[in-house]
């Protein structure tokens, strides 16, 4: 695994960290709602951080849009 991060390919790099980043995020998500269960009205810490998941993709993907537009103009 470190092999491949360390790689000169930035995209398969960036393949690799951004799933080890969503499985990490999920497997979050569970352990908090393994320790603060939901109940019926008032949402646990795992979905609390699933709530969160598409404010973090969507930072996520501006992040690499700026990255692309650098580097297309250094190019």
């Amino acid at each position: 695994m470190i092999a491949i991060l360390n790689s000169k390919n930035k995209a398969l790099q960036s393949a690799i960290l951004t799933i080890a980043f969503y499985i990490v995020y999920y497997l979050l998500s569970l352990l908090g709602e393994y320790f603060d269960k939901t109940g019926p009205c008032n949402p646990g810490l795992g979905i609390l951080l699933l709530m969160f998941l598409p404010i973090v993709t969507l930072a996520l993907l501006i992040v690499n849009l700026i990255n692309i537009i650098l580097i297309k103009k250094n190019i």
